[in-house]
């Protein structure tokens, strides 16, 4: 017996097969996504099972050194908020065993309750410990939406940008989220090119390859990074302001240009006209405002002719319940911008930065409509709706990582409803 005890403690284990993950993706009504990156080339499949004990059939995903060995596993044909036990083999090795966390399919669009995270700009070399994630974690969201620099790259070359993916992805703090909640993500400057970046940028050449390979998600354009899912009385439109900016001329002032491209704005008026969701929430990484840095660039307010060419579309369709997202200037800012003749109603617009980063003073800017500013170096933002019988209301919370409310604000659905005639 000693023998075979000693035998089996010095036998070489067998190595991981896996090097990152298994990580959730987006999820809706019918499908789910999982993510993982594999310690070698090879073929791994996933088998879900669901809570009457019937085995769906395993789909396979194959890791290769063209796509830095990471996985993808989109399943299909499933129903909408169930809870499926799940397993990951590769051969007859059991890779993740059965009965952890279940995945899930998000819940029907009739559901009136909904809590999302919000957060962006997270640097894990410069910050190396992030107790922010915890923090999020410990509200349970049903979805964790990064609006950008998750990582910061920096760096044009494919293969830099496969590596500050992977060391992002290993940080602890970082998986114990990924792992944990479905997640949604778009870029900013800093991975998607350099600091302030946008547009046509030698820097930006690989980047869309890498952020598909590293995502599991889905996107509504051969071109460019944006999509748009719904919880419950929220439907989140995930914007991309980076890869259009100034490529051409915008929709709403052919002589001016456009920041999101005529693609984009196309697919989220229709997107916005076919909503039934009580609020739509516009999120990306710029602000949509200029109230920044001098000489800063990378902001809407450098493109008031597109946002506000927006917006009056907007009033002009009486589309109710929107609210802005931004992120990228280092501080929590809550505004109402006062568009009323555009828009029929005042906008909200909520920012949320940084996850884990420096504070950024000189973007503690005045402007019209400004309730909230505080800079606060790991904080993150709550939103949370509430459908059920009476009026519709959203609530924003933006908190930080040591479990501080640093300001709360509350919205009805008919504070955000036009009151033109139509």
């Amino acid at each position: 017996m000693l023998a075979f005890l000693l035998l089996a403690l010095t036998s070489p284990q067998s190595p991981p097969s896996l090097s990152h993950g298994p990580f959730r993706g987006a999820n809706d009504l019918t499908s789910l996504r999982v993510w993982a990156r594999a310690a070698a080339a090879g073929s791994f499949e996933l088998h879900l099972r669901t809570t009457e004990d019937v085995d769906l059939p395993p789909l396979s995903a194959q890791a290769s050194p063209l796509h830095d060995l990471t996985l993808q596993w989109h399943v299909t044909g499933l129903n909408p908020g169930s809870a499926y036990d799940w397993w990951i083999t590769q051969g007859e090795r059991i890779i993740v065993a059965a009965g952890g966390a279940p995945l899930l399919t998000a819940p029907r669009d009739a559901s009136t309750h909904a809590l999302l995270a919000f957060g962006s700009c997270s640097h894990d070399r410069l910050k190396p410990k992030q107790p922010v994630w915890g923090e999020i974690l410990a509200h349970a969201p049903q979805a964790l939406v990064l609006l950008g620099d998750t990582p910061y790259i920096d760096h044009g070359a494919t293969d830099h940008r496969q590596k500050r993916h992977r060391e992002f992805f290993e940080f602890a703090p970082v998986r114990a989220a990924l792992s944990a909640l479905p997640t949604y993500t778009v870029w900013d400057d800093h991975d998607y090119a350099k600091n302030n970046q946008y547009g046509a940028t030698k820097n930006s050449t690989n980047a869309r390859a890498v952020f598909l390979d590293f995502h599991a998600q889905p996107v509504s354009s051969e071109k460019g990074i944006y999509l748009s899912f719904r919880r419950g009385p929220i439907e989140v439109f995930l914007l991309d302001t980076r890869t259009f900016g100034d490529t051409e001329p915008c929709p709403f002032a052919p002589a001016k240009r456009t920041l999101l491209g005529v693609e984009q704005i196309s697919w989220l008026q229709h997107g916005l006209a076919n909503s039934t969701a009580p609020f739509k929430l516009l999120s990306c990484g710029m602000v949509w405002n200029g109230a920044v840095q001098p000489n800063k660039k990378d902001c809407w307010g450098n493109f008031l002719h597109e946002r506000d060419g927006l917006l009056r579309w907007i009033g002009a369709q009486q589309i109710q319940g929107v609210i802005l997202i931004g992120g990228d200037v280092h501080r929590s800012r809550m505004i109402v911008h006062p568009v009323q003749e555009l828009v029929g109603y005042d906008v909200p617009e909520l920012i949320t930065s940084p996850l884990a980063q420096n504070v950024i003073a000189e973007n503690n800017v005045d402007l019209p409509g400004l309730r909230f500013d505080a800079g606060e170096p790991e904080a993150f933002l709550l939103v949370q709706a509430d459908s059920s019988p009476g009026e519709p209301v959203l609530c924003a919370r933006f908190c930080t990582a040591d479990g501080r409310e640093l300001h709360a604000c509350r919205f009805t659905l008919a504070a955000l409803t036009s009151k033109k005639p139509r």
